[in-house]
């Protein structure tokens, strides 16, 4: 799994301050996830993302959305 970085801001922080938000998976999403899981493959799942203690709120309200399209949401903090 990747390290807490948000992937808004770039910025280093500890889980407790800030957290993951899974978002809706598109269908190559699906098919790498069901992979990983059955092959038991080391690294990080597609749709999930870090996000620091400013951004998570936002991450959170856009989950349903997949992360392409949930991306811009959360950079312009709507």
């Amino acid at each position: 799994m990747r390290p807490p970085i948000c992937a808004i801001c770039h910025k280093r922080f500890k889980t407790s301050d800030g957290g993951l938000v899974h978002f809706k998976e598109t269908e190559e999403d699906k098919v790498f996830n069901l992979k990983f899981k059955t092959t038991r493959m080391v690294g990080h799942k597609r749709a999930l993302e870090w996000f620091c203690g400013e951004h998570i709120a936002v991450a959170r309200k856009h989950k349903h959305l997949i992360w392409r399209e949930a991306k811009p949401l959360i950079k312009e903090g709507s």
